[in-house]
Parts: C-alpha cells; structure tokens; sequence
C-alpha cells in the first residue's frame, strides 16, 4: 500500500470519527502542541497541531508533527546532513480526575509519515525521503481552565518503523522518551 494512500485513509477515518454520532453528545476542539525528545545525543523539537471531539472522559482526533533535526551525521564521503520527520494521524486518549481540578490522561498516537535527509545547503544535492510509521503511547496530567480551555503536560515513548532507505539509519535509532505540553480549545459544544 503506497504511503499516501494510507495517508488518505487515515484522513477518512478521522472525518468519519469527527462526525460520528459520539461527537454530538460533547464538544469539539483544536489544539497545538510542543514535544521534545532526544536522539542519538542531538535534542530534537516537535511542533504540530490537532484536532478532534471530545465526549464525557475521552477525546480522540488527528493530528500533524514536524520535527527539528532528530540527527546530525555525514555520509561515506564526509558530506554533512540531518534528518528530521514529518507525520500525521489518530489520537485518543481518555483522562479521569486525579487531584482537584488536575486529571490524568492515558492515549496513543499512531500515524504515518516521513523522514526527510537534508543536506548542508551549499551542497546543492537533492533531499532524500523514506516513509515511516510512527506510534507513542503517552501518560500525563491534564489542567481544564474553565470550560474552553485545557492544558496538558505528556510523557510518552516515540517509536519510528520503516525507515531504512537513508544511509545506515533505522526506525529504532529514532526511539525516545517523547515529553510534550499540549494547549486545547474547545470551540462547539454538542449536547
């Protein structure tokens, strides 16, 4: 199945979510996202977007992640580049009261994607891709401020598949501890 077929599949599916019958018992919302993991000794930023709906305890939607370089390294001819990644997919998670108003969330993100090989501009060479799977099972605590607003704090472990088309790089030499911090809005409500 090519890459962006999936990709195309997974959008389906989140449309088909996002106006299923769940979505009309509560809210929907949109958020952005920070992430910040290390690889390799390089620390390395994600930043992205989602959106989803949210019912009673649960919520679940898409999502889209580019990543800063996650590794600097030179090819057999000591030319230098980075890899960094791009991906999107389906989020869920569910949160339950914890302390006050503080909640703890458990989810997943699954989704697809690519790792992109950028070389030193003066270079002029092309940049390589290769798709990749990615998926991070996350646990954290989640601050509701008032009824449209929640902000979230994510640890999570970020695990890469598929990559094998650049040098000497695979999906596990792209393995971390992934801590994110997540703002949501909620923006229609459903009842």
């Amino acid at each position: 199945m090519a890459p962006m077929f999936k990709l195309y599949f997974i959008t389906i599916i989140a449309v088909l979510l996002l106006c299923s019958p769940l979505s009309a018992q509560r809210q929907y919302w949109a958020g952005a996202g920070l992430e910040l993991a290390e690889t390799q000794g390089l620390t390395g930023w994600a930043f992205g977007a989602q959106t989803g709906v949210a019912w009673r305890r649960s919520y679940t939607g898409v999502f889209v992640r580019q990543t800063t370089a996650l590794v600097r390294a030179e090819n057999a001819s000591n030319l230098p580049y980075d890899i960094s990644m791009q991906y999107a997919g389906l989020l869920g998670a569910w949160h339950r009261p914890a302390i006050g108003a503080l909640e703890v969330g458990v989810g997943f993100q699954i989704g697809l994607g690519r790792a992109v090989r950028r070389w030193d501009s003066s270079l002029g060479l092309p940049n390589d891709k290769d798709a990749i799977l990615v998926a991070v099972p996350f646990v954290g605590l989640e601050l509701p401020l008032g009824r449209r607003f929640r902000i979230a704090a994510h640890s999570g472990y970020r695990f890469f598949g598929g990559l094998d088309g650049i040098d000497q790089w695979h999906g596990r030499d792209f393995w971390a501890l992934a801590n994110s911090i997540q703002l949501r809005v909620n923006f229609v409500d459903r009842k």
